[in-house]
């Protein structure tokens, strides 16, 4: 719209300097040449014989005797030639051409260009024709203000484009209480109106996700303190009759057992009871060989109450940026559930391999292994199925936990199954030299 107003208005201007060229006698009219043929023609009628003086400038002639042959011409072979051709036809003669003829049947031809020329014969000499410069300098114009208002509405499109982005990371960072921008240009408005109803939409999706989690932040919470009291009890008793110097060395070692599980059973709700409260562990550069050692003596300890073999395959080097003692309460977590399904004197492997930029942590049990709703559903808090892998008093945390914290590490978790029973493989990101301490 704008782009044809534009052409409008400089075709106006081009005709109207034009004009005022003409009035200032700077250029003559572009009918100029042939008002001084009509005037030529007016006056040779009365004339017996043709004077080639008398021909007005910038128009060609071709003189013909009777029988059509050139006499005197001021132009090319090629151009009188076709001026000839108007002798054969003179009733349908082309426009730009005029027959002139005398009494002695001699006939003249005059040929004029209906175009503007300068007044001064020095700019008609070294300027370009004044039809084609006038239109040339049209044309630039034309296309100078194309360039511009294609600049301009360039500017105003990132500019709309920008309102979108500023909405894109508004959302990304959860901020949505902003104010959604107005645009100028009717598309993007309604573009942008449409997301001001998606912003409403996904902040009342948040508030509902956000209370759901309170919610079962609070289940997960009064199960923790419902457990704390018979955790208490058993430790208690357990100590008490660790006392008695009666004992066998078997029962005095079962309830050692029983002290064990006891207080890493009081560590996991401890973890959990920090997790639904949202305590954020500070993150340092962990050794990685000093963590695969920790972890493997932890997982000693956990074998050894059902005589499970523990094989230790690989080593870890280098550093990780992670929260160190989640991190580790996940991985506990992981062995604790390969320990607790598989069999007596069965084998766990711990897989630790090293890469470039990760590494990865296999759990291997002798298992069941997954099912395919756990393949699915094992990750998710609360969730337990009734046929593999199920055990009494199982609440679905365990998995999930690890997941969480894994996840909130920059770290990912894969549960799938061998022939002889479940995986589980943790890969985290390794950090770059210059962070290592």
């Amino acid at each position: 719209m704008i782009n044809g107003v534009v052409i409008i208005f400089l075709t106006c201007m081009w005709f109207l300097s034009v004009g005022y060229l003409v009035s200032e006698h700077i250029i003559y009219p572009a009918n100029y040449d042939e008002q001084k043929v009509q005037q030529f023609v007016k006056v040779q009628r009365s004339k017996r014989v043709f004077n080639a003086n008398e021909v007005p400038d910038n128009v060609s002639y071709a003189l013909f005797n009777p029988q059509h042959h050139m006499l005197k011409t001021n132009t090319s072979q090629i151009n009188w030639k076709k001026m000839r051709k108007c002798l054969y036809h003179p009733k349908h003669v082309d426009y730009g051409y005029q027959l002139v003829r005398y009494p002695d049947k001699s006939v003249v031809v005059l040929h004029y260009y209906y175009l503007t020329r300068y007044v001064n014969p020095i700019f008609q000499r070294i300027l370009p024709p004044s039809e084609y410069l006038s239109l040339g300098m049209l044309l630039f114009l034309i296309l100078f203000c194309l360039l511009v208002t294609t600049i301009l509405l360039k500017n105003k499109l990132v500019k709309s484009v920008n309102l979108f982005r500023q909405v894109g990371e508004s959302i990304t960072k959860q901020d949505l209480d902003f104010k959604i921008p107005h645009s100028n240009i009717k598309e993007f408005e309604h573009a942008l109106n449409t997301m001001a109803e998606m912003q409403l939409a996904l902040k009342e999706s948040l508030i509902s996700k956000w209370a759901q989690e309170q919610s079962q932040q609070q289940e997960i919470s009064a199960l923790s303190h419902d457990l704390k009291t018979p955790l208490t009890v058993i430790q208690g008793n357990s100590e008490l009759l660790l006392e008695d110097d009666n004992l066998t060395e078997q029962q005095r070692e079962d309830l050692q057992s029983i002290m064990r599980n006891t207080k890493q059973a009081n560590e996991y709700l401890n973890s959990l009871r920090a997790a639904t409260k949202g305590s954020i562990e500070q993150a340092i550069n962990v050794n990685l060989t000093n963590l695969q050692i920790e972890i493997t003596k932890r997982a000693q300890e956990l074998v050894h109450t059902k005589k499970i073999e523990l094989i230790v395959d690989g080593t870890l080097t280098g550093y990780a940026y992670l929260q160190k003692n989640h991190f580790i309460r996940a991985i506990i977590n992981v062995i604790e559930n390969a320990v607790t399904y598989t069999r007596m004197k069965g084998r766990i492997k711990l897989a630790f391999k090293n890469e470039v930029q990760y590494v990865q942590i296999g759990v291997y049990d002798q298992g069941p292994g997954f099912s395919k709703a756990a393949l699915l559903n094992a990750t998710k808090r609360f969730w337990k199925e009734d046929q593999a892998r199920k055990i009494n008093g199982h609440n679905g945390l365990g998995l999930w936990f690890a997941n969480d914290v894994i996840e909130k590490n920059s770290g990912h978790l894969v549960i799938k199954n061998s022939s002889n029973g479940g995986i589980v493989l943790i890969n985290l990101a390794k950090t770059k030299a210059k962070h290592e301490k």
